[in-house]
């Protein structure tokens, strides 16, 4: 187990020390096929496939589950797809506190495999690496969530930030749901 005080990324964490770091990018789709990955699960295990064989070469001082920042929309009542060029497609995008309505407090065990991945990674590294969670911001979910899909001029986003601001609260309450989970499977920080 990591302590405080023996680990410079607690260290630097907790404002201890700083270490001079360099940032070495060791992913990416090369690692991976991504060529008929249906669905969202198979990011999350390409990428702990892809953790643990760096891990194993690299011996870094922190290894990271990167996952697609959509996978807990499901868990939460957000159905999409992945379309090749155009990316992520929600199918009912919410807008209005009808569409609020829809949307329930998360369901973690339709998560469990990030947890179990994320446990399986923690029992890996042991000691020696901290292990990181992956969320995507809850502005960035929110604003997939309400223009549907990707987009270039955030026009929906903005007016519903005035219009229905509950909207964005209660995603960022569900994303927070999410870290809480995630924290608790074996991941030191998001």
């Amino acid at each position: 187990m990591i302590t405080l005080g023996t680990n410079w990324f607690w260290d630097t964490l907790t404002l201890r020390e700083t270490v001079e770091a360099t940032f070495v990018k060791i992913s990416g789709a090369n690692s991976f096929e991504v060529a008929g990955c249906e669905g969202r699960s198979c990011w999350l295990f390409s990428s702990m496939d892809d953790a643990l064989g760096k891990k194993k070469a690299f011996r870094p001082d922190g290894v990271i589950i990167s996952s697609n920042i959509l996978t807990p929309l499901p868990a939460f009542g957000v159905e999409f797809n992945i379309k090749e060029v155009k990316g992520p497609v929600i199918h009912s995008p919410i807008r209005s506190e009808e569409g609020l309505k829809n949307l329930h407090p998360i369901v973690l065990e339709r998560l469990e495999f990030v947890g179990e991945s994320l446990k399986i990674l923690r029992q890996e590294v042991g000691g020696h690496a901290v292990v990181l969670g992956f969320v995507g911001a809850p502005w960035t979910i929110a604003t997939y969530i309400v223009e549907g899909g990707t987009t270039r001029t955030y026009t929906t986003i903005k007016s519903i930030c005035h219009t229905a601001p509950y909207i964005v609260s209660h995603l960022t309450q569900t994303i927070d749901d999410y870290i809480m989970f995630q924290v608790e499977s074996g991941a030191h920080c998001i």
